[in-house]
Order: C-alpha cells, then sequence, then structure tokens
C-alpha cells in the first residue's frame, strides 16, 4: 500500500532485500531476516509510538517519513486507544480506502494518509505523554477527512522546498500546456507544445492522435511528471502531508524546519538568526591583514 519511489526500489533489489511479483513488492528471506534483526515488527501499545535505532531509515521509508518518536494519536480523526491488532485489523479494511492519520511530532501535529496496516516498532507511551498529547489534541479544531488533501515536499541541499498538490486535474488531461505553465515545468512545457505544432502542421488526424495519446500521458501519470520534474531540478523528497492548504503545509514545514523556504512562499521568508547574520558578514579577501594602513618608518 506504500509508494516506493523508483531508485529506492531498484537498491533494494540490488540488495536482494526484495523483489517483485506483478505489481507487488516483497521482501526476500534476506530482507525478512534483516528486517528481525532491525527489530521492526508489531508490538502491544497504548497510542502508536515508533522508535527504533539502526531501522530509522528503513522506518523512514516504510511509514511515508514518519520518523523515531512520532506518536500515532488519532484515524480519520477519532482518537485511537487500543492495541496494536485492532490498529492492523482497521488498517486493513477495505471499508474506507485509505486512513487519515494524526501525527505528533516534536510538540506538533500534522496529518497523513494511509493504505493498509503500517510496519515499524510500536510501543506503549507514557502516562504523561498521553496525557499531554490528549490535551493538546482536544483543542484542535474538528475538520472533516474529505477536507484533506495530500501535498507532497520536495527539499534541496539549500533547504528551498518545492510543495504542490497530488489531487487528480482534470486541466492537466484536457489543458496539458496550461497545467503545464500552472506548475512553472518550462521544459515539459515546451516539449508538448512543440509536438502540438509540429503534427498540426503536419497532419489535423496526426495531431488528434498525439493530442489523444499526450491526454492518457498526462491523466495516469500527471504526479510522477511533477514529482520527477523537481527531481530533474535536485530536490529530493521531504515530507508527505496531508492538509487543507498548500499554506497549512507551509507552516507545518516551518515548524519542523525554521531555515526551509519555498519557491511560492505562503508564510514569508524564514527567520535569520545571529549565527546565520555572522556568517554572512564578508569576508578579507586578503585573509587577516588589517584594515589600516600599516605604520612606515
Amino acid at each position: 500500500g506504500k509508494t516506493v519511489s523508483s531508485s529506492l526500489l531498484e537498491n533494494l533489489i540490488k540488495l536482494e532485500l526484495c523483489h517483485i511479483e506483478g505489481t507487488n513488492i516483497s521482501l526476500t528471506k534476506k530482507g525478512r531476516e534483516v528486517q528481525q534483526s532491525m527489530g521492526i515488527q508489531t508490538q502491544i501499545l497504548q497510542k502508536m509510538k515508533i522508535e527504533g535505532n539502526d531501522a530509522e531509515n528503513m522506518v523512514n521509508d516504510m511509514l511515508s517519513k514518519l520518523k523515531i518518536e512520532d506518536v500515532i494519536v488519532a484515524v480519520d480523526g477519532t482518537e485511537f486507544r487500543s492495541n496494536s491488532e485492532n490498529l492492523v485489523d482497521l488498517l486493513s479494511s477495505e471499508e474506507d480506502g485509505k486512513w487519515l492519520l494524526t501525527i505528533f511530532r516534536d510538540g506538533q501535529f500534522f496529518e497523513i494518509f494511509t493504505i493498509g496496516p503500517l510496519g515499524g516498532v510500536l510501543k506503549f507511551t507514557s502516562d504523561d505523554e498521553t496525557q499531554l498529547i490528549s490535551s493538546k489534541f482536544s483543542e484542535r479544531p474538528i475538520i472533516e477527512k474529505s477536507a484533506f488533501r495530500t501535498f507532497e515536499v520536495l527539499k534541496n541541499l539549500h533547504k528551498k522546498c518545492d510543495v504542490y498538490d497530488t489531487t487528480f486535474s482534470q486541466i492537466a488531461v484536457f489543458l496539458p500546456p496550461v497545467w503545464l505553465l500552472q506548475n512553472r515545468m518550462w521544459e515539459p512545457f515546451i516539449a508538448v507544445t512543440s509536438v502540438y505544432l509540429i503534427t498540426f502542421n503536419v497532419s489535423f488526424i496526426l495531431f488528434l492522435i498525439s493530442s489523444v495519446l499526450i491526454a492518457v500521458y498526462f491523466k495516469q501519470g500527471q504526479v510522477t511528471i511533477r514529482r520527477s520534474y523537481s527531481m530533474f531540478q535536485e530536490f529530493q523528497v521531504w515530507a508527505i502531508i496531508a492538509a487543507t492548504n498548500e499554506a497549512t503545509v507551509q507552516q507545518i514545514c516551518r515548524k519542523f524546519d525554521p531555515k526551509c523556504d519555498f519557491l511560492k512562499s505562503l508564510v514569508g521568508p524564514p527567520s535569520k538568526s545571529d549565527e546565520d547574520n555572522k556568517n554572512k558578514k564578508k569576508k578579507r579577501k586578503s585573509g587577516n591583514v588589517a584594515s589600516v594602513s600599516p605604520i612606515t618608518y
């Protein structure tokens, strides 16, 4: 039920940790041994708390960017207090398709969508943690699950973030050039427009055929196209968040990384610390040479 990047999947296959069976990805015997040695298994819990040591990177990929010490507070907006078996049964049911999980991390709440049960090590939270999280959760406004959309956040080495909505867009199907312009995807825009112009000049029937094929391609892979373009611009997937709007996503990201900035910022520039101001002071090109003229005799 989880989306795995092609590069990660390729590396896991090369390491003989998993293999593909039709459209499903399964762990190999070696992969299961690694899983067991890392302690990635389910335990009884009160609130769902993810922990581990060497398993952190694998857990991050398995749980759609969840991290160690994240606490799973609620399912579909309802606070969840039960054991892991009931959680697995709930998330395994096909009644609702995908589930909205409320996560508590570093004093902040955020939501993600998931399909199917989670992996990872799960344990009880302490009584103090449970009381603190429950009191904060009760203060949150109630928002219908249908109002949430999935946003992907990609970040580069300079902490610049690209945020986009993964909701299906009809514009991408019927007007691909317009959708590409909206997302500032200049190279694909030039390529698609060129195909339209060339085929139209050659044959109107060929133009119709190419238009239909492009529409089908954008219908089936618009999220992949959008993500791939950001990765082409040297961004990497950083977070997958469910929220009602992009501004909320940016606020959440800013809380987790105060120095991150956005291509289309809705929350303003990041605040600059005293350390940043010191680093930006100009250095003398001549090294430690004094700024005044030396005394001559």
